[in-house]
């Protein structure tokens, strides 16, 4: 496939800054290319062609890791013809030589149409291909939940896999899940912790439609996470932690869902938004939110996440947008 000259330029100057950031050793340093809301399912599907470009770039410049961060399709549950033809439609667009670890979307269930072990066997396909446990555990076998973590040996860093929509349509969190979440952070050795989830759980992704309040377990998400920063203790909702001797620094919170960019720092770590392929209509739009109008036949938008050898950490914009969309990580 014939990658349009907009994407490849855009993907060749990318990676000469990647190379700068890295002192030209991406040896010892690691690259994750986060894409999401690619939304096949959508009614012009010219968003499967996203992911088709992806597969002849990385084969110009290489990554470690390719994470989608949700809503793959428009909708998988509506119908069982369109549920067969997403899954159908991911796994001929997804084969990429790198482990490519998807996250659940509000819009990715199968509910009454194809079984959650179908779906998930494309979900999870490299969660549970991975044999070696001391750099990845998931939930279950089938982990229908979608949760987990995957630890990057060449950087120290752990990518902590949350599900925000493990109902239909809904954000929240279930109680197992936020239980995981409290274990891993008291629990935590790894230098670099990034933290991936479809839903943005910063006022920063949210459309201004959004219900003015979180639900509880949400709530208590954030607090479990500040506190982790703060390395202190606390209780909420029948919850309790302890991250007083908790070690590693939350260095990044990554989502998709928003359909636009944005960032905030009001608890003490990183949490960002990307639009992926989605739009949203502009009075919609939060404070602080940049949205791209782009030809999605001939653009892409995604993002590489890159940590070098001293430990230093950038995201970078591909496509529309590009340095203005480049993000330093403290």
């Amino acid at each position: 496939m014939l990658v349009p000259k907009l994407v490849l330029d855009s993907w060749n100057r990318v990676n000469a800054r990647i190379n700068d950031f890295c002192d030209h050793d991406l040896e010892n340093s690691t690259k994750v290319l986060f894409v999401t809301d690619v939304h096949i399912g959508a009614e012009n599907r010219h968003h499967i062609k996203q992911l088709q470009f992806i597969q002849e770039l990385i084969k110009l410049n290489s990554v470690d890791y390719i994470i989608n961060g949700g809503d793959i399709g428009l909708d998988v549950g509506e119908s069982d013809d369109e549920s067969k033809e997403v899954i159908e439609i991911t796994k001929n667009n997804t084969q990429f030589n790198v482990p490519y670890l998807l996250l659940k979307g509000n819009h990715d269930f199968s509910k009454n149409v194809i079984s959650d072990v179908q779906f998930n066997e494309v979900l999870n396909q490299w969660f549970l291909n991975i044999k070696d446990k001391t750099i990845c555990d998931f939930v279950n076998k089938e982990n229908s939940n979608s949760y987990g973590y995957f630890i990057d040996k060449t950087t120290n860093t752990k990518f902590l896999f949350l599900n925000t929509s493990e109902q239909y349509r809904e954000y929240v969190i279930g109680k197992e899940q936020l239980e995981y979440v409290i274990d891993q952070l008291e629990k935590n050795t790894v230098q670099n912790l990034v933290i991936l989830s479809h839903y943005c759980i910063n006022k920063c992704g949210e459309w201004v439609k959004y219900p003015v309040q979180d639900k509880p377990e949400i709530a208590t998400l954030k607090m479990v996470l500040k506190d982790f920063v703060e390395k202190k203790s606390g209780t909420a909702n029948g919850y309790t932690w302890n991250f007083e001797n908790s070690k590693g620094k939350l260095r990044l919170y990554l989502s998709g869902d928003s359909h636009f960019n944005n960032k905030s720092t009001q608890d003490g770590y990183l949490i960002t938004c990307r639009q992926g392929s989605g739009g949203c209509d502009v009075e919609n739009l939060p404070s602080g939110a940049i949205q791209d109008l782009f030809d999605k036949n001939e653009q892409c938008n995604f993002d590489i996440l890159v940590i070098n050898k001293k430990n230093e950490m950038k995201l970078f914009r591909v496509g529309e947008g590009e340095i203005k969309l480049d993000l330093e990580i403290k």
